[in-house]
């Protein structure tokens, strides 16, 4: 949990974020130009990615891209060239200056970006999205496009994941909000291992209150499967998904189904420490 006093200051901080009219395009000195890698699972052709990455260009950061070739939507932070490798062309993304699609996960993306497209010079922040769909609570462990962010912590890197709830094409405001929310962050600095998750209710969020909240429950509870009562064409049993949502008071999860645009910092390290301490107190030989 955030100490009380950093708590306010962060809750002040976004107010002001999500409010603020969007600046008119400045290009700071060479020297302060940060290296931003972008990237995604909705694949490189994501017009998401592409407003993402018009907005990190046009506050004067260097933008370079490295995104799954197609949607790999859900795979969390799975990888896949490890064991089958994978395949990489480059591409073009309007506001980059460099931008690949490879044929893996989007952890997979990262980790190519950070170890071969940041050897000369390293990324100083990576940034995963915007995704179509929101990833607040539980559900974030199925995504994706946390599980980019959480490969580039793992690499020990700043990182920001930024999801969308509506389903709309138009991310504008997400996109401005994410890089003016980047910039603070390149500013104010960031611990290793730590991913800023950043959910988003819709393009029309402008004045919606943004508010830091702790992960928690799920907009998509799964309760069980009914009856395969009907086929495909092939004949293949098609039984029906049953779900519920639960939203703890307090949660993201409570806040973004309030229209709240959520913040929630997320760590790497999935230690219980009590239960640490209390395994330390059993009798293990």
């Amino acid at each position: 949990m955030p100490h009380p006093v950093t708590a306010v200051a962060l809750a002040l901080l976004l107010v002001v974020l999500g409010r603020q009219e969007p600046e008119p395009t400045r290009q700071p000195p060479a020297s302060l130009v940060r290296r931003v890698l972008v990237t995604n699972d909705d694949g490189i052709d994501s017009p998401a990615l592409a407003q993402l990455v018009a907005a990190l260009a046009a506050r004067g950061h260097e933008v370079v891209v490295c995104a799954p070739n197609g949607d790999r939507s859900g795979s969390s932070q799975s990888v896949a060239s490890w064991r089958e490798g994978m395949t990489v062309r480059e591409a073009s993304v309007e506001g980059a200056r460099l931008a690949f699609a490879v044929g893996g996960s989007p952890a997979d993306a990262v980790c190519y970006g950070v170890l071969h497209l940041g050897t000369e010079r390293p990324f100083d922040l990576v940034v995963s999205g915007i995704n179509d769909g929101a990833n607040v609570g539980e559900l974030s462990h199925y995504s994706g496009t946390v599980g980019a962010a959480m490969e580039a912590a793992y690499r020990g890197l700043p990182a920001i994941a930024v999801s969308q709830g509506s389903r709309s094409r138009d991310f504008g405001f997400t996109a401005d909000f994410t890089a003016r929310f980047a910039d603070e962050l390149l500013r104010r600095g960031s611990r290793p291992g730590l991913v800023h998750s950043i959910n988003v209710p819709g393009p029309k969020a402008k004045d919606a209150d943004v508010v830091p909240r702790a992960m928690g429950g799920s907009y998509l509870v799964v309760t069980g499967w009914s009856e395969a009562e009907a086929s495909d064409e092939e004949g293949r049993a098609r039984p029906k998904l049953g779900y519920r949502a639960a939203a703890p008071e307090g949660s993201d999860t409570a806040a973004f189904l309030g229209g709240k645009v959520t913040i929630t910092p997320l760590q790497f390290d999935w230690t219980d420490r009590a239960a640490l301490a209390d395994l330390a107190t059993w009798d293990l030989e």
